[in-house]
């Protein structure tokens, strides 16, 4: 009983709903419809009490049409709401049906484009020309950092450099070096996290002291203890002969060299991983020595000892050729001690 209960309800409801449904025009005219038809038989009712034969014509009459507008015209109502609704549904199907053919027609489009090669070509082209650019922008933004410590030397600037010229693979991992004329002597940037020091040094890589930066200390100062320690230390030549600020011109330069050529036009590798870049024109890295104005020539250090390298080199026309065997004295032990 409950579940017919639960039925009918909800058949009540529906059909409510689908009254609601009908439109206002179309509910009016089925009221309309059975109030006309309920007005023909009560008149038909009222003739037929008469007992002239006129009247019970008039009756019968007016009780047939009666039924015919209780019957049709909501019959014909409803058939054309009914109606109504189908050409509805059917002019939204075919709405959604050139909904999708356009879709269709703009995604064939789309790819059309996408399979295009000219587009394809000028779309690789655009991400060609962006990630120039964004190289571009790194490698001004590397070349402004290492030029400025050639000018503005300072502790933490001194640490970036080193960190990103490794990181670049442009210097030694061990620290670059410079010559600190006019003595015999060599100065070592060394950042070990988190001592940043000056590592005062022989041609050969013998160790004759180091200079920490201590944080908050100017470059000046810095320079001043490395002159104590030069000073102490055999070919100090005097106040006049020492020049220690150019130690700090003398990496940039050699950071900028770096840059530059780290890839050369021929295709081959360029400077990289270097130790020292030699004021006679030497390039010494972990691997090799190459003169500066030939770079596409190099001399493996694992091959230093196979042939006289000085007397090879005297034959080459380079600027460079003729102090090669000065630089080749202390070079040689300094880059192979550094591969052992």
């Amino acid at each position: 009983m409950k579940h017919w209960f639960s039925v009918r309800w909800r058949a009540t409801v529906i059909t409510w709903a689908r009254w609601n449904s009908l439109s206002r025009r179309w509910r009016y005219g089925i009221y309309a419809s059975l109030g006309g038809g309920v007005a023909l038989f009560a008149l038909s009712a009222l003739l037929s009490s008469a007992a002239s034969a006129s009247a019970q014509w008039w009756s019968n009459a007016l009780l047939n049409i009666g039924s015919s507008i209780f019957l049709f015209v909501p019959l014909l109502v409803v058939t054309e709401w009914l109606f109504s609704r189908r050409i509805g549904r059917i002019e939204n199907q075919a709405s959604i049906d050139r909904d999708r053919v356009e879709n269709v027609q703009s995604r064939l489009e789309s790819l059309a484009q996408l399979v295009d090669p000219e587009l394809r070509n000028e779309a690789a082209n655009d991400l060609d020309i962006e990630v120039r650019a964004r190289l571009a922008s790194t490698r001004e933004d590397d070349e402004e950092l290492f030029a400025r410590l050639g000018v503005l030397p300072t502790r933490e600037g001194l640490r970036t450099a080193v960190h990103r010229a490794v990181d670049l693979g442009l210097l030694s991992a061990s620290g670059g070096r410079t010559e600190l004329l006019p003595t015999a002597q060599h100065v070592r940037f060394a950042v070990e996290e988190p001592a940043v020091s000056l590592v005062l040094e022989l041609g050969d890589g013998t160790s004759l002291g180091r200079v920490e930066w201590v944080a908050g200390e100017r470059a000046v100062e810095v320079l001043e203890k490395l002159a104590l320690l030069s000073r102490s230390s055999s070919g100090f030549e005097g106040e006049r002969f020492f020049f220690p600020g150019h130690i700090f011109r003398q990496f940039s330069d050699m950071l900028l060299f770096a840059l530059k050529n780290q890839f050369l036009v021929t295709g081959d590798t360029g400077v990289e991983h270097l130790v020292e870049m030699t004021n006679d024109g030497w390039i010494l890295s972990d691997t090799a020595i190459r003169p500066r104005s030939y770079l596409t020539y190099e001399i493996a250090v694992r091959r230093l000892d196979e042939i006289d390298w000085s007397e090879h080199i005297s034959n080459k026309g380079w600027p460079e050729a003729a102090a090669f065997p000065h630089t080749l004295q202390w070079a040689r032990p300094l880059l192979e001690n550094r591969r052992k």
